[in-house]
């Protein structure tokens, strides 16, 4: 059985960049293949929470997509050429790409999911 485990770390915010075709994953898998993002707070213990790769990549892409479609500062576009996608891991849900704290609870500490395999 083989697990792809990718890992990000960050400060509640997480950015990942795409690729000039759109995607942010390289060579992932449909099953087997996780994000482990990993908060890190200014005291205490960091939290984990074990995503599958493909939720990660579908959420990035949809989050992006409905920037694209947002106005911008003064009501000007966003740029389709943006390579950055990103969301936070707090608990502010009415905020656009911002909440996933609350979102993503089942995959805090989800390590049960490694087990699963394909």
């Amino acid at each position: 059985m083989f697990i792809a485990i990718r890992v990000k770390t960050g400060h509640g915010s997480f950015l990942w960049m795409a690729k000039k075709d759109g995607t942010i994953f390289l060579d992932m898998t449909d099953t087997g293949d996780f994000t482990v993002i990993v908060d890190l707070p200014d005291a205490g213990t960091p939290v984990y929470y074990v995503v599958p790769t493909v939720a990660v990549e579908a959420e990035l892409s949809k989050l992006h997509a409905t920037w694209l479609r947002t106005p911008g500062k003064n009501g000007r576009p966003h740029s389709s050429t943006a390579k950055t996608r990103g969301l936070c891991l707090d608990e502010d849900t009415a905020r656009f790409g911002r909440g996933y704290a609350v979102k993503w609870a089942d995959y805090r500490d989800a390590w049960h999911l490694l087990d699963a395999g394909p």
